[in-house]
């Protein structure tokens, strides 16, 4: 499983750019070549390099949505996530102690590190 996201670049900040999805949500990403802005492309990340968070951190835009639906599969829990009437997410989160565990129909913020989405298309 993979999550593909559509949209472009709005920014560079050294080796990162800001991609602005076509729901409108911002992610920072790390490019391995130069993209300048306005490249629109195409990028992959991992159901397990996804994970929530609580703290509003402008250094590292999130992506809001709601859960739609919850997963439990034993070590992990799966969760979809709409971020727009058209995208969906699906994020994995390890079940430990100490983890916040979402219900249908939570509002959830969602990051990712940069390096963990890859470029795919431009």
């Amino acid at each position: 499983e993979t999550n593909f996201l559509e949209g472009e670049i709005i920014a560079c900040e050294g080796s990162s750019s800001i991609f602005l999805t076509s729901s409108e949500n911002k992610l920072k990403i790390d490019l391995t070549e130069d993209t300048p802005v306005g490249t629109k492309l195409t990028i992959a990340v991992r159901p397990e390099k996804l994970f929530f968070t609580k703290e509003t951190q402008p250094e590292l835009p999130a992506i809001s949505g709601v859960v739609k639906d919850v997963i439990y599969l034993g070590e992990i829990t799966k969760y979809i996530i709409e971020i727009s009437e058209t995208e969906q997410l699906i994020l994995k989160q390890l079940n430990r102690f100490g983890v916040d565990e979402y219900q249908r129909e939570s509002k959830v913020s969602i990051v990712c590190n940069p390096q963990d989405a890859k470029k795919i298309l431009a």
